[in-house]
């Protein structure tokens, strides 16, 4: 459902450019949506260096795109079966939404966006943190480097620290990697570097996938990492990162 609607039709004015702002709030369920011309312009942390033309988008659990949408014709949006279990899967699309565009003449109007003018980082080659990802589905226990929650080693960041950070998934579902109290820039996954400077605080790690990510620690305090499926979270795929001396007996 779309806001709480089934198969909702959104009527809009002839020729307007607009921005749509998606959020996957399902706490385990992927979603894999298409529709003719998508034009990505932003993910969790804002907007895009630019445009990005993409024939369809995954949302992990906990992620959000924004795309332009241009009303001079009627489409509809389609939702393609997607399982953390490999990507793919079986059976037939369905429709999420429509869009329904008024008659009129007025032309499409072009739109700017203050798209930020950021150059990706490069990779140092160095890793601060690895966090490797490991589990069962069969019996619900979800590791990071073997450790369950709440008994699991606390690495530590100075404050302000340009730090690497390194996950491996290890596990035989997808993992939605999220940090609390940080953005992240994802440098690489499987040694493949981005297109365009991408900042996140939510990223998908493939099965057997190694994500790479720069994190600047200008957030003091103990902040929670884990799987965004809840699931994978309460068995056990939960840690903490601790940026600068948070006072704790731990910390001092």
């Amino acid at each position: 459902s779309i806001n709480g609607l089934v198969d909702p039709v959104l009527d809009l004015p002839q020729g307007q450019t607009g921005r749509l702002r998606i959020l996957n709030v399902s706490n385990t369920g992927y979603t894999k949506l298409k529709w003719p011309g998508m034009q990505q312009i932003g993910s969790d942390q804002g907007l895009l260096p630019d445009r990005i033309s993409v024939d369809a988008i995954v949302l992990a659990p906990g992620d959000r795109a924004d795309f332009e949408i241009v009303a001079d014709q009627d489409n509809e949006t389609l939702l393609e079966p997607y399982s953390l279990n490999g990507g793919e899967a079986f059976g037939l699309d369905e429709r999420m939404w429509s869009t329904r565009v008024s008659e009129g003449s007025a032309q499409p109007e072009s739109k700017s966006w203050p798209f930020p003018n950021l150059i990706p980082s490069s990779d140092p080659g160095t890793t601060d943190v690895l966090w490797t990802f490991t589990g069962d589905p069969r019996t619900g226990q979800w590791e990071i480097n073997g450790e369950t929650f709440p008994e699991v080693s606390i690495p530590e960041l100075d404050l302000n620290q340009d730090a690497i950070l390194e996950i491996r998934n290890m596990s035989p579902t997808e993992h939605p990697f999220h940090l609390h109290g940080h953005a992240f820039e994802m440098l690489s996954l499987d040694d493949i570097p981005p297109p365009y400077a991408r900042i996140e605080d939510t990223f998908n790690v493939p099965i057997r996938g190694k994500l790479r990510l720069r994190l600047v620690a200008d957030n003091p305090g103990d902040w929670m990492a884990h799987c965004h499926i809840l699931p994978h979270a309460e068995g056990g795929m939960m840690t903490v990162l601790r940026v600068g001396n948070t006072g704790s007996e731990e910390g001092q």
